[in-house]
């Protein structure tokens, strides 16, 4: 979601699926940057399990994505990995409420990191999901700390079976983000510190204006 639906502007190359039509407009009038919205079980994106994230095991993971929500009235799918059965996933999602969390759900228990205040405000905010390991992780909202747990969550591993989904959940229809615009979307098998989740989000937070 950097400037487009579809591309991976890293080295690695996980082009996304755009399933129907997801709508592209500028984050804000007379920005550069441009935003994703139109988000349905039939409009969405996706991408095939793939050995760059299906087999984290007990290892480090980090999610991250712009947000700009209004009018929420059910759970909402913004980035993130699963299987079929959602017995295993990663992932950051609105609640019904308004609330933001990230969802560690491994091969013993799941952790579900959830802010206590609301986002639900029509402005851009930016959530970070990190994961050091199978018992620290961490929810940042706009480059702060906001939530933790400790459980320990076990291996967050299938190798294969793992679909990444933006817009919705990963089984590409279910929890859709229809009142919210999306933007640079970010996953990765490594673990920032506070202060990169910080320093990520002052380098990013210029393009929303």
């Amino acid at each position: 979601l950097a400037n487009s639906k579809t591309a991976d502007r890293s080295f690695r190359s996980n082009t996304l699926t755009e399933n129907g039509t997801v709508t592209e407009a500028a984050v804000e009038s007379g920005a550069e940057l441009l935003g994703y919205s139109g988000f349905s079980a039939s409009n969405n994106l996706t991408r095939a399990s793939d050995a760059d994230w299906d087999v984290i095991t007990t290892g480090s993971a980090h999610l991250s994505i712009w947000f700009n929500s209004s009018s929420v009235s059910a759970t909402e799918g913004y980035i993130g990995f699963a299987n079929a059965g959602g017995t295993i996933e990663f992932l950051i999602e609105m609640a019904s409420d308004g609330r933001v969390l990230g969802r560690d759900d491994g091969a013993t228990a799941q952790s579900q990191p959830i802010t206590i205040e609301t986002y639900s405000d029509g402005a851009w905010h930016k959530a970070d999901f990190v994961r050091t390991s199978s018992t620290v992780r961490a929810l940042y909202i706009d480059g702060v700390f906001v939530s933790t747990n400790g459980v320990d969550t076990g291996s967050l591993s299938s190798s294969g079976n793992l679909p990444l989904a933006i817009g919705v959940n990963a089984n590409g229809s279910t929890s859709p983000a229809t009142s919210t615009k999306l933007a640079l979307g970010h996953i990765s098998t490594t673990a920032p510190t506070a202060t990169q989740v910080r320093q990520m989000y002052d380098a990013e937070k210029g393009m929303f204006i």
